[in-house]
């Protein structure tokens, strides 16, 4: 009630617990966070490191067990664990449960974040495809259209020479290129400026 009462008045606050019921309170509020600092069990001593989105589990049996406290009231706190409805158990299963699904939501952003990838590189491509086939199609008409005198580069000599006469149906240009003439298909010649 306490925890409800801050939220629905916007405070924000850190709240340590050992009660059961309350490490799942972040479970079914939005503005709440589990942490937990990570045990070792090995030594039985906390490592200090801040574990967010996971709540602590209790240590107390193995801790009990450690000091030598008698084999039959560890059985018997055991047992009263074991009995207890929504146990440690059940607060493991649902921290694997949270842990599965941040798993799969890093999983299912980082697959996002390729996807978006993909499409800004199939995006790239298929734009310099288009320009690619706008300045394909721009030449072809600049040769269509070539006129007697104009200037182009011929790109079996690499040198810029003037158009003599066209023959559309041949589909090739004769350019005066230096001392000659010559007769070359459209696709070698790449009209200029003057």
């Amino acid at each position: 009630a306490i925890l409800d009462q801050l939220d629905a008045v916007g405070c924000r606050a850190v709240v340590t617990t050992h009660l059961g019921d309350l490490k799942t309170y972040a479970f079914h509020n939005p503005h709440a966070e589990n942490g937990a600092v990570e045990f070792d069990a090995e030594t039985l001593r906390p490592t200090y490191r801040l574990l967010i989105g996971q709540f602590g589990m209790s240590n107390a049996i193995q801790i009990a067990r450690r000091l030598n406290l008698p084999p039959e009231l560890l059985d018997r706190a055991q047992s009263y664990l074991d009995g207890r409805e929504g146990g440690a158990s059940d607060l493991a299963r649902l921290q694997e449960i949270r842990a599965d699904a941040e798993r799969a939501k890093a999983e299912a952003l980082a697959a996002r974040h390729a996807a978006e990838r993909e499409k800004a590189e199939f995006q790239e491509k298929s734009a310099a495809l288009v320009r690619a086939v706008e300045a394909e199609t721009e030449l072809r008409e600049k040769r269509v259209t070539l006129r007697p005198n104009d200037l182009v580069r011929v790109a079996r000599f690499d040198k810029t020479g003037r158009v003599v006469r066209v023959d559309p149906k041949k589909q090739t240009v004769q350019v005066s290129v230096g001392l000659g003439q010559w007769e070359v298909p459209f696709d070698e010649v790449f009209p200029e400026e003057e």
